[in-house]
This record gives C-alpha cells, sequence and structure tokens, in this order.
C-alpha cells in the first residue's frame, strides 16, 4: 500500500512485475465520510482472475482504516459495460447519470 495524505494505491505484482493497481482519494466535503474510487487498473492477461476483486476489498479496507470511509463512489463511461458489471457485481449501485464530454454514469457503495 502506497498512501499520501488523501490519496491510498494499492498495487499487485507477479514474478517482480507490478500487473495491477487500485486507488481511491478522500472525498472531504460529504455529509457521509467517502471516498472516490480513481482507477482500478489490471494488465489485459490477469483479468477474470479475482485480482481487481482483490484489489478493490483492499482499497475499501485501506479507506475504512484510514479515514473511517462507510462509503466509495466510482464513475465509468456509459461505453464501459465491463467496468459496469464489475461494479454492480461488487456491491456498487448506480445513481445516475453524469453528462461532460461523454456520459458517464455514478456509482456508489456503502461499506459495512
Amino acid at each position: 500500500m502506497a498512501e499520501k495524505g488523501d490519496f491510498i494505491c494499492e498495487a499487485v505484482e507477479i514474478d517482480g512485475h507490478v500487473v495491477g493497481w487500485a486507488e481511491v482519494i478522500k472525498i472531504k466535503k460529504e455529509k457521509v465520510p467517502s471516498a472516490g474510487l480513481g482507477f482500478i487498473c489490471l494488465a489485459e492477461e490477469f483479468r477474470g482472475k479475482g485480482i481487481s476483486e482483490e484489489l478493490l476489498r483492499r482499497v475499501e479496507s485501506d479507506a475504512q482504516q484510514k479515514w473511517g470511509v462507510k462509503r466509495i463512489t466510482a464513475q465509468t463511461s456509459v461505453k464501459n459495460k465491463r467496468a459496469r458489471r464489475f461494479y454492480l457485481k461488487n456491491g456498487f449501485i448506480e445513481k445516475g447519470l453524469v453528462k461532460d464530454r461523454e456520459e458517464y454514469i455514478e456509482l456508489e457503495k456503502d461499506l459495512e
């Protein structure tokens, strides 16, 4: 785990190479203590093996322990069906759409 102020990053290393990482950023202006999921990135050949789920669990746990977070938020492009399935499968619920240069789905997950 790497931590600096309001930022936490977890990485997975296999055979001496970083194959994936996840990051969360503390959100300060929420009524419920929250963190935003920045990225979950995983090398393509390691997808479908449960590594992304483990990274998500690790950053959720880190954010709970370090900051007392009770909610994780995320955004993904409406075009990114794989990410959307991943978030829904892992307990996130869709909260709405955000329109910027493209449309994004806002998601959130309450932590126990």
